[in-house]
This record gives structure tokens, C-alpha cells and sequence, in this order.
């Protein structure tokens, strides 16, 4: 640690350190740049800075609380139509205002859904197919449409759709896997006994949920070119 002496000068130039008033000292602050004021004019100097470190992990450590600071809305562009992924975990939408029976008509090979004005329905009976609709999120937080299909009108449903409808009533209890048992010829409902947290299925009214979901995709006029192509016009 280095000290410096102060010295001050008589009219005669002769160094007097009995001269160095304690007045002066007492302008001084203590753990200034300048040193620590000693008695005797005597001045303590800090060390000095040492060099930061552009990569010490403290620099970089953000508050807990960040996420919250910085805010900010995840905005959904897309909503898958279709069953849950095996792989992934899930959960329905337990509100019954997350469900509705619609008319979707099926381009296999582009492998698009369509939904249907029920007033035109009629116009292509072979190929619409009338499903109810349910909500889910999967445990990403990705929100998804699950498209079941109905009894026809004599109440007849294929067993792939009847154990369909019996997993959307677990899983509007709890997280599931939906997996296929091809022996059977059905879906089975793997849950789980870990605490995955309440399902966050976001602020999304249904109606703005189908908006996005079959945006450009609905069939709302008879001269539309879906309906075209399937009575072979175009």
C-alpha cells in the first residue's frame, strides 16, 4: 500500500508538516480516489481497480424475476386440427364451451381440413364428415383442435372414435399419452402419477381459436373451388 507525505511551506520555503492544519484534513473524505487522510499528512492509497473479468458468470446472472420484468404475450399463429401426438403429453379442456359439432370435409392427399358451412353440406354428403371439436394444450404449451368423429344418424361409431371419446373424458381430468393398440382396434390413455401442474390453456376464446385454425379453410360459398373440384368443374 502506498503513503505520500504532505508537506507544507513556510514563507521561508522550509517544509513545516506541523503546518498541515487539521482544517485541511477535515476537507478530505475518507476513501476518496485521492487516499485516506493519516495523522501527520500522511495520505493511505487504494489499490488499484483490478481488471473485470468480460466473462465472470455474475455479469451475466439475471434476476428471478425477469421473465415478469421484461412481460410480454405468446401469440398463437397456428392451431393444429387433428389428434394429439403419441409422444406427447396432453390435457382437454374440461369447459364444455371449448366444444362444438361442426362439418369438416378432408383433402387426403393434401392433407388439409376443411370446415363446412352447414348449409352446404349437402352438397358433397360422401365427403363431410360431421366431429366434435375439444381444445387441448400439450405440456410445451401448444394448443391444439381434436376432431373426433360422430355416431352416424343410427348411432354407429367405429371403435377407434368410441375409445377416443372415452380418453377426451380422462384427459379433461388429467395429463395422457394417446397411443394406438392395433390389435384391438382402438386408442388406450396412458396417464401418469407425476404432478405436471394445471394445464394453461391461454386466453383464446373458441370462436378466435377456429379463426386461426381453418384460416383460408372454410367452405362458405357453393362455387367454392373445393366444391368445384369434387363435382368435377375444375
Amino acid at each position: 500500500m502506498k503513503v505520500e507525505h504532505l508537506h507544507s511551506i513556510d514563507k521561508d520555503g522550509i517544509a513545516d508538516d506541523s503546518a498541515t492544519g487539521s482544517d485541511k484534513l477535515a476537507t478530505e473524505t475518507a476513501g476518496s480516489n485521492k487516499g485516506v487522510p493519516l495523522a501527520g499528512g500522511a495520505r493511505v492509497m487504494p489499490p488499484p481497480d483490478a481488471p473485470r473479468d468480460p466473462f465472470a458468470p455474475e455479469r451475466f446472472q439475471i434476476a428471478q424475476d425477469y421473465t415478469a420484468l421484461v412481460g410480454g404475450t405468446k401469440q398463437i399463429t397456428r392451431v393444429p386440427v387433428g389428434r394429439p401426438d403419441s409422444q406427447l403429453w396432453f390435457h382437454v379442456n374440461p369447459d364444455s364451451a371449448f366444444t362444438v359439432d361442426v362439418a369438416l370435409l378432408d383433402l387426403r392427399n393434401e392433407r388439409e381440413t376443411y370446415i363446412v358451412d352447414p348449409a352446404l353440406a349437402i352438397e358433397v354428403p360422401t365427403e363431410v364428415v360431421t366431429k366434435r371439436l375439444y381444445q387441448y394444450v400439450t405440456r410445451q404449451g401448444d394448443v391444439g383442435i381434436w376432431a373426433i368423429k360422430l355416431p352416424d344418424p343410427e348411432g354407429r361409431i367405429d371403435s377407434y372414435n368410441e375409445s377416443a371419446m372415452l380418453a377426451v373424458e380422462t384427459a379433461r381430468q388429467r395429463w395422457i399419452r394417446l397411443v394406438s393398440n392395433q390389435r384391438v382396434k382402438c386408442y388406450e390413455s396412458l396417464v401418469t402419477n407425476r404432478n405436471y401442474g394445471e394445464p394453461d390453456f391461454g386466453s383464446l376464446s373458441l370462436r378466435d381459436l377456429l379463426a386461426i385454425a381453418f384460416r383460408g379453410k372454410v367452405i362458405d360459398s357453393i362455387n367454392h373451388p373445393v366444391l368445384r373440384r369434387l363435382r368435377g368443374e375444375v
